[in-house]
């Protein structure tokens, strides 16, 4: 494998894990309604998704850090909101 196809293998990885843990997580905690899914995608989007992306975000590498931050976190979040909402209405 070449060297630069860790930019596209390793987000599809994160992608799989994160839908998996959510997964796991919205049968564990009983979350059945479209409703209950967005409140779980937010506390989990928020929570540790934003949060985790400005943590990386503020070092001397990244020259607009909360820019970065609000672009990648809002992405991040909508991920969540729709991950979250079609593993719901799979069920």
């Amino acid at each position: 494998m070449p060297k630069k196809s860790i930019y596209i293998v390793g987000p599809a990885n994160c992608g799989i894990i994160y839908t998996l843990t959510s997964a796991l997580l919205i049968y564990a905690l009983d979350i059945n309604s479209v409703s209950a899914a967005l409140e779980f995608s937010f506390v989990i989007g928020v929570g540790y998704l934003v949060t985790n992306t400005t943590n990386i975000a503020i070092n001397p590498n990244i020259p607009k850090p909360f820019l970065y931050s609000a672009i990648s976190g809002g992405y991040f979040l909508l991920s969540a909101i729709i991950i979250s909402i079609l593993i719901v209405l799979m069920k």
